[in-house]
This record gives structure tokens, C-alpha cells and sequence, in this order.
């Protein structure tokens, strides 16, 4: 039977290579292990600990796509019951797996009953969360139930997600996931997703009318023309060369957050762009598109992009 917990590395994202990694680390295998086995007791998800194996630095989730977490980090795995990453630098879990519940789910042995309440499912997650250990910067929690079908191999789950944020200035794309069994809370998935380095000032310089200019001048040099403002918001990106000719929406190499004013662009084709015009510079560091399928491709791109949201975030599936 497939595998419930399917990752959705979608186009887009980056094919970056990691932050440079620590030529050592500074935990051992050892306690590698043993912050795996501590966080996973806490979770009430009980380990073998003899049977514990570290490797370092981990890959990513999803090969050739960058890494969940900017830091290097431990893979550690408890077969048939876990799988973890600890960030070395802070003895962070930034991904916990619950191999065990997985199998227990593809064997049929979906928990039953009634959904835990909304209340109960953020203490839950929350208990997640501060035994991770140091997790700051994130703003107020959302919760979402999604109830899945009727068969043995379906599942309900709670959602709950932290966005990040320095400042109170979000990041783009980047959050702190739990994802629990909604009949009982057990926590099923765990996700750090810090894939940049905190931008090095938070300062906005540059007005929000200064931002506007320059990112209405980037559409007319593109040749997009006919748009409405959407949105215009101070937010954390990592910068690309999208606007560049030849340019692309990948995140530009082991690039560092940084704070722009991100400018949404509403076409009369149906397409979005996104201008992300520096803060601090007044330069443009990059954007987005969001392309509808079958539509004309403006000059300065060559490639396709579906979608309202590109993220490499695992996904549970039905």
C-alpha cells in the first residue's frame, strides 16, 4: 500500500544548493540520537533507542530541492517507529515523522471517534512545538480540520501552523507545521520550514509609495501591462533573479532572507506578479508570477508556473 505521508516537491522551488555545510559537527551520533529519543518521549511516541541511527549532514526531504531548515542537520532514524532532523548548531528538531502511526494507517487501523476540539488540538500542537526546543520568531497559530474519506486508509487530521516572522515582518513562505491524528492529537508530522538565514536588518528605508514606483517601472520594462494592485507589504523573501532577463524564481545561491516590499500585480490575462522591491536599497530583488495554465508567457520568461502557492512543504495525501 502507497505511502500516506507523500512529499510535494512542486516545480519552482529552489534546486539551490545548501547552505555550506560544517566540514564536522558538533554533536555526536550519540546525542544526536538521544535529543530524537528525548522528543519523541515527550510526545508520548516512545523509541527504541539501540536501535537509533544518525547521519550527517541530512538531505534534503526532497532531492534537489533546498534544505527545510538553512542550519546542517542530523537525519535520525528509529525504524518502523521515527524519523527525525536535529538542526547541530542548537540541538533544534526541526522534522519529526511518525513512522509507527503511518503504519498503523496503511494497515487499515485508523483511529475512530469524533475530532478533538479546536482548543485541544492547539495545546497539542503547542506541546510540539516547545519540545522542539527554542522555536521564536513565529507568529499567533491557525488551525484547520480537514476531514478525509471514508476508507480505512483515510484519515482526519488537524493542521496547525505558525508563520514566521523577525519583527513582526513575515516571511514568505516559511512556517512552523504540526500536523495531528484529529480524533486523538497524536502527532503525526512536524516541520521546521526555515529554509534562509534571518535577514541581516529588518530597517524599511523605502517608502511603500517609493516601492510602488520602482515595481511599476519592472512591469512596464517587462512588458506587462494592464495590471491592478493587489497588495503592497513590508515581508521577508529570498531574493532571485526573476525580473532579470534569462532571470528565474529560484532562490539565488544559499540567498539570506531580506526585507522588501512585496508588490502583487493583479493582470488583466488572469496572470499575478510578484515585484519585491529592497527596503532598505530601493532595488528589485526578485518576484514571483503565478501564470495561468495556457497563457501568453511575457518576455523576460521562458517557463510556466501553475499554482497560487509554490512550497516544498510535506503534505499528507489521500
Amino acid at each position: 500500500m502507497k505511502n500516506r505521508y507523500v512529499f510535494a516537491c512542486l516545480a519552482g522551488l529552489s534546486s539551490m544548493p545548501l547552505a555550506a555545510q560544517a566540514q564536522s559537527p558538533t554533536l555526536t551520533q550519540a546525542q544526536a540520537i538521544q535529543i530524537a529519543s528525548t522528543f519523541c518521549q515527550a510526545l508520548g511516541a516512545p523509541v527504541t533507542l539501540a536501535n537509533g541511527t544518525a547521519t550527517f549532514p541530512a538531505a534534503p526531504q526532497c532531492p534537489g530541492l533546498q534544505a527545510d531548515h538553512w542550519q546542517p542537520r542530523w537525519s535520525i532514524t528509529f525504524p518502523g517507529q521515527a524519523s527525525l532532523e536535529v538542526v547541530d548548531a542548537t540541538n533544534q528538531v526541526n522534522h519529526y515523522e511518525n513512522v509507527q502511526y503511518e503504519n498503523q494507517l496503511n494497515n487499515g487501523l485508523e483511529p475512530s471517534g469524533s475530532p478533538i476540539a479546536s482548543g485541544a488540538a492547539l495545546t497539542d500542537a503547542q506541546a510540539v512545538l516547545t519540545g522542539a526546543g527554542g522555536v521564536t520568531d513565529i507568529a499567533s497559530p491557525s488551525s484547520t480540520l480537514n476531514a478525509s474519506g471514508t476508507t480505512k486508509t483515510d484519515a482526519d487530521t488537524w493542521l496547525v501552523i505558525w508563520n514566521r516572522q523577525v519583527n513582526s515582518i513575515p516571511y514568505k513562505d516559511q512556517q512552523v507545521t504540526v500536523t495531528l491524528q484529529a480524533e486523538t492529537g497524536i502527532p503525526i508530522l512536524f516541520d521546521l520550514e526555515y529554509p534562509s538565514a534571518p535577514p541581516a536588518s529588518t530597517s524599511a528605508t523605502v517608502t511603500q509609495s517609493q516601492a510602488l514606483t520602482t515595481a511599476g517601472n519592472q512591469l512596464t520594462t517587462a512588458g506587462i501591462t494592464q495590471t491592478t494592485l493587489q497588495s503592497a507589504t513590508l515581508q521577508v523573501v529570498q531574493p532571485n533573479t526573476y525580473w532579470q532577463n534569462g532571470g528565474s524564481s529560484v532562490p539565488s545561491a544559499n540567498a539570506i532572507g531580506v526585507v522588501v516590499w512585496n508588490c502583487r500585480y493583479l493582470a488583466t490575462t488572469g496572470n499575478t506578479y510578484e515585484v519585491w522591491v529592497d527596503a532598505s536599497s530601493g532595488a528589485v530583488d526578485g518576484g514571483f508570477p503565478y501564470i495561468i495554465a495556457g497563457s501568453a508567457k511575457h518576455p523576460i520568461k521562458a517557463e510556466l508556473v501553475h499554482g497560487a502557492k509554490t512550497s516544498h512543504k510535506k503534505k499528507k495525501v489521500h
